[in-house]
């Protein structure tokens, strides 16, 4: 099929200093049985320039509401490939799209800021995703099901950094972690596959650096002190049944400052344990790790976000509260602190699972 038609969007953004050039290559065209079919893709410091060979002749009007067409879906890949590689919230400043027949130009449509509905609209501190491997961000541009997996998890990454709302922000963090421990695991159930990534933090450790140094000065106090532990206790193992989960859920844990958290509070199911014969084990492990001391940062990050976020994230999509947009004051509530400390966690246990994303 002749490609006739060619296309190009030049997207400026606003920025001082420099336009050094990012990035300039090939890549693969959506919904092509040809691999060998491109587009050209260049990125600069202030500007993305595609050009993309088509066949059908499309309306200028058209190319950013029509979904089938192609081009949105490279240019939100060079858009968020260009965030994540600069770490700034440069907004864009106009937009212009070129047709051409053959060699010859037929129309131009220039798109002005005031049209531009911004993917982010205020300063935000995009820092932390400079700590994205360029090699591993490439997979943004592939055609398949990590790819697609890793742009969409990208995406509510971004939102999640620029949004001012403590809830929203763990909310689209959730999304983004979602959509990568979905791709990473091999089931279609959230518990299986949290419990399948569990497994790899424990035994590669060396893989989660970002998120093992920043929770290595936590302690046991700064940990407690941000989460609701009994909650949490009283909302996973509410029955006598589930006394043998529990069990399971004290003896995975060997980092001191979890086991004392435990040991403090163990006699909310201290009558469980016992009527269930299960209460000794679970003293001797506790005892044992104590003795031990020694912080085990993994341990730290798999709690926080495999298990306590996994339930803060049912509480809050389940509608089993209030919504928190319901707090009168514009200072953060006490649970909007909270779940603001532990999204910090999150989000860098989302940074090294794309840093090792051509590993699944």
């Amino acid at each position: 099929m002749s490609r006739n038609y060619k296309y190009t969007v030049l997207v400026r953004f606003s920025r001082n200093g420099s336009n050094n050039e990012i990035k300039n290559t090939q890549i693969n065209y959506p919904f092509s049985n040809d691999s060998s079919y491109k587009d050209n893709l260049i990125i600069k410091e202030k500007s993305i320039k595609l050009i993309a060979n088509r066949s059908k002749k499309n309306d200028l009007n058209d190319i950013f509401y029509n979904s089938n067409l192609t081009i949105v879906s490279q240019l939100t890949k060079a858009i968020v490939y260009y965030y994540c590689v600069l770490g700034e919230s440069n907004p864009i400043s106009s937009i212009k799209v070129t047709r051409y027949h053959k060699k010859d130009l037929q129309k131009t449509k220039l798109i002005k800021k005031s049209e531009i509905s911004q993917v982010i609209e205020q300063k935000s501190d995009l820092s932390i995703l400079t700590n994205i491997k360029t090699n591993e961000l490439e997979t943004i541009f592939e055609e398949n099901e990590k790819g697609h997996a890793l742009i969409f998890a990208l995406t509510h990454l971004i939102n999640s950094c620029i949004s001012t709302k403590p809830f929203v922000r763990f909310e689209k963090s959730w999304k983004s972690f979602n959509s990568i421990y979905k791709l990473k695991g091999t089931s279609h159930k959230d518990s299986t596959c949290l419990q399948e990534l569990r497994e790899h933090m424990v035994t590669n450790i060396a893989d989660y650096p970002i998120s093992t140094f920043f929770v290595s000065t936590f302690s046991k106090d700064m940990i407690f002190n941000n989460i609701s532990w009994r909650k949490m206790i009283l909302n996973d193992f509410d029955t006598e049944a589930k006394t043998g989960y529990f069990k399971g859920f004290v003896e995975r844990i060997s980092d001191i400052r979890l086991i004392q958290i435990i040991n403090e509070t163990i006699s909310i199911r201290k009558d469980f344990l016992s009527n269930k014969g299960l209460l000794i084990g679970v003293m001797n492990h506790i005892s044992n790790k104590l003795s031990q001391n020694h912080n085990v940062d993994i341990d730290v990050v798999a709690f926080l976000c495999l298990r306590y976020m996994y339930y803060l994230r049912n509480k809050v999509m389940h509608a089993e509260r209030v919504d928190p947009n319901f707090h009168l004051l514009k200072n953060d509530s006490n649970e909007e602190m909270k779940v603001k400390w532990c999204n910090e966690v999150l989000v860098r246990l989302l940074i090294d699972l794309i840093n090792i994303n051509t590993k699944f």
